[in-house]
């Protein structure tokens, strides 16, 4: 998260990579996070399959449907660029 603040987007998501390699399961909020950071760097497409992974292990979470609006807000982005 310290990362991210920083704005070292590539560094941190590096890290959250790192913690869901290790246990893919017990920590949902790092592919929250990994959905984030990869938006933020114009990658749409892992954002995406992040956000899902997410809300497949939080499918009741309080936040489940902004997550699934980011995920139709990024598809319209790939969308987008593919015009």
């Amino acid at each position: 998260n310290a990362l991210s603040e920083q704005k070292a987007y590539g560094s941190a998501i590096d890290l959250y990579l790192k913690a869901v390699e290790l246990d893919p399961v017990s920590y949902p909020g790092a592919y929250f996070n990994l959905a984030l950071l990869s938006a933020q760097v114009k990658r749409f497409n892992p954002a995406i399959s992040y956000m899902k992974q997410y809300l497949m292990l939080e499918p009741e979470a309080k936040d489940a449907r902004s997550a699934q609006d980011k995920i139709y807000e990024w598809e319209l982005m790939i969308q987008k660029k593919q015009q």
